[in-house]
């Protein structure tokens, strides 16, 4: 049976590209914006299932009438820090966060910020200098590759990392993905990688210096990078799906990543999209509520492996 498959968020972001199963503009519910798409991908008239997977909860999507049945099903849950409702950095902090959890911010910033020569920077638009962009990538990859042994989890995108290396760069100077570090001394301690839609920010990779666990990196670089969205009017920050303590912290937004499928009508194709469905909805409630909160399909193949090479 021919299918199509395609992964909504992650092809628009990177590859600006959705399929004709949709009215264009798109709309986004929670900063009310609409998103046009350059490239809409037609979808071969011998495809007899598509699946959609990844779609965000707060894109209103309007079908297109067509000969296609469809159907769809809640899936992963999803973070996302709604700045829309406020003015600074700090307002937001002040409803997300209690005053000793921002105290402690405070106190940690300082003491990282005394603790060495620190700067902030961000490769956002052009000019980009190449040689420092590739010098950043190269600590970037060093950074999550020591990060995830630590930790013993495979890492899916250092694999593809050169192609990851190639296809950035040009974004970030067409101002569709931008790099946030934290140097000291010159040298990066964090990097996190974000890609743009109109007024919002998503998350992709972050990576963070081991040997500055005891500053809590990542909620200093939250902080900076909340003072950057208000300053460039971002209305979402989204931290995109899976659950970390992190996640649950800083958001205020929590939301379903959608699938829909779409299939050609017909009694087997029917039994098979229910099966689908049941499918997914049985590996959700086996990963949340049968399999050790320790084990994942990735720590069992980076143990395969041998580690992140």
């Amino acid at each position: 049976m021919l299918q199509y498959s395609y992964n909504f968020i992650f092809d628009l972001l990177l590859k600006r590209e959705a399929p004709l199963l949709y009215r264009f503009p798109l709309y986004n519910k929670v900063t009310h914006t609409e998103i046009d798409v350059p490239t809409k991908i037609r979808i071969p008239k011998d495809i007899k299932v598509v699946r959609v997977q990844n779609i965000p909860g707060y894109f209103e999507l309007d079908l297109v009438s067509s000969d296609l049945a469809n159907t769809s099903v809640d899936l992963h849950q999803g973070f996302a820090l709604d700045l829309s409702k406020y003015k600074s950095e700090k307002e937001y902090m002040a409803e997300v966060l209690s005053q000793r959890n921002q105290k402690n911010l405070y106190n940690k910033k300082k003491k990282l910020e005394t603790s060495g020569k620190i700067d902030y920077r961000v490769f956002y638009g052009d000019p980009v200098n190449e040689t420092n962009y590739h010098d950043t990538f190269d600590e970037f990859y060093r950074l999550l590759k020591a990060r995830f042994n630590q930790k013993k989890i495979l890492n899916r995108d250092l694999p593809q990392w050169d192609s990851l290396r190639a296809r950035i760069l040009p974004m970030i100077r067409a101002k569709q993905a931008s790099i946030f570090v934290i140097y000291n001394h010159d040298k990066p301690i964090s990097i996190t990688l974000n890609f743009h839609l109109e007024n919002a920010l998503y998350s992709h990779i972050q990576a963070f210096d081991i040997n500055y666990n005891k500053f809590n990196l990542p909620d200093i670089s939250m902080l900076k990078q909340l003072e950057w969205c208000f300053t460039y009017s971002i209305r979402l920050y989204d931290l995109m799906l899976g659950y970390t303590y992190y996640k649950e912290k800083w958001s205020n937004c929590k939301y379903r990543f959608k699938a829909h499928i779409f299939y050609k009508q017909g009694v087997f194709r029917l039994v098979y999209v229910q099966l689908l469905i049941s499918l997914w909805k049985a590996k959700l409630y086996f990963r949340k509520n049968v399999l050790p909160p320790r084990l994942s399909t990735d720590r069992v193949l980076f143990l395969l492996r041998g580690g992140n090479r």
